[in-house]
């Protein structure tokens, strides 16, 4: 009655399934009408008419590792132009915590889920394929199923890195390697034996972390360092790796990159500003979201979609953690 339009009007006006351009002047009248009157709309109410929530999960094995936070903010920008809301839930890459965030957005009847948690043998992807529920991962796969996921072009990123040190004169280079249980840690560690035996460079110098942590790199620099005393550069499976590495040479009285040059890879925000600040491989993290958000709306308005995956070119950065093998 404000607005002076029929109620059908301001149902799919007010309506996120109804999907209607909010760019309209009646649309735009509706809408702030609405907000002056103190109207919402009860989104249970319309969930158990529509049987759709509007909301989408995501499972993170860390809030604190400073990847994740450009992923969700891709995810929710994308989201919300969809009118959709996202629930995060951290795991601490914890199993039982996982199937407790599952079973919660199952409870709640999320249209679909998200899972950034994903290991090689996943019975938390296992159990959405059972059950029939929507999933995309990011920026980690498994092995058994074909599945819809993000990730990024490990092959590229790895040999971008080794070429950079290679052409510096690095000929003995060493790998902190990701849990192999995930796909990301499996396929770095996989594609660094393998580029460095196609350039007849020794592949051997490798040691493999269970979690993408500062104690885990560093723990595994002083194991590598205690096998091998003349690698001349350590390539890590994530910056956060990386910095614990830069940690145990700092503690040991070694110079970066003086004695040895360390890479990482994500590129986490504020690397620039360390002193050295680190070469890294740069991960297009706010992008992931995005077309994981993208796959995931394919997979709940069709559920017979055929899995889709997607793979993002990532962008060596070189700043000072690297630098020619000194003679």
């Amino acid at each position: 009655r404000v607005v002076g339009v029929h109620h059908s009007t301001v149902s799919r006006v007010l309506n996120p399934s109804a999907k209607t351009p909010s760019t309209s002047k009646f649309a735009r009248k509706i809408t702030e009408t609405a907000k002056e009157m103190g109207y919402y709309p009860n989104l249970t109410a319309a969930s158990l008419k529509n049987n759709q929530s509007f909301a989408v999960g995501l499972l993170i094995p860390s809030l604190v590792n400073p990847l994740f936070p450009s992923i969700i903010r891709g995810i929710q920008d994308e989201a919300e132009k969809h009118h959709y809301s996202l629930i995060a839930v951290n795991t601490d890459d914890d199993i039982d915590k996982e199937f407790r965030a599952l079973e919660m957005m199952r409870s709640r009847s999320l249209d679909g889920v998200m899972i950034a948690t994903a290991r090689r043998e996943d019975p938390v992807v296992q159990a959405c394929i059972d059950s029939q529920i929507p999933f995309v991962l990011i920026n980690r796969t498994v092995d058994k199923h074909e599945v819809s996921a993000v990730l990024v072009d490990e092959d590229f990123g790895m040999r971008s890195t080794i070429d950079h040190l290679y052409g510096m004169g690095h000929k003995r280079i060493a790998h902190i390697s990701g849990s192999l249980s995930t796909s990301t840690g499996y396929e770095r560690e996989r594609q660094f034996r393998e580029y460095m035996t196609s350039k007849n460079l020794d592949a051997s110098m490798v040691e493999t972390t269970e979690r993408f942590t500062a104690d885990e790199g560093y723990s595994a620099f002083r194991r590598l360092l205690a096998k091998h005393k003349d690698f001349t550069a350590v390539v890590a499976c994530s910056d956060v790796c990386a910095l614990g590495c830069m940690d145990a040479m700092a503690e040991m009285g070694l110079s970066v990159p003086s004695n040895i040059s360390v890479i990482g890879n994500n590129d986490i925000p504020f690397l620039s500003r360390m002193n050295p600040g680190l070469t890294t491989v740069s991960v297009p993290k706010y992008e992931m979201g995005q077309e994981a958000f993208k796959l995931l709306l394919k997979q709940m308005d069709n559920p017979s979609e055929e899995p889709e995956e997607i793979r993002l070119i990532p962008r060596l950065i070189i700043r000072e953690s690297s630098g020619p093998v000194l003679t």
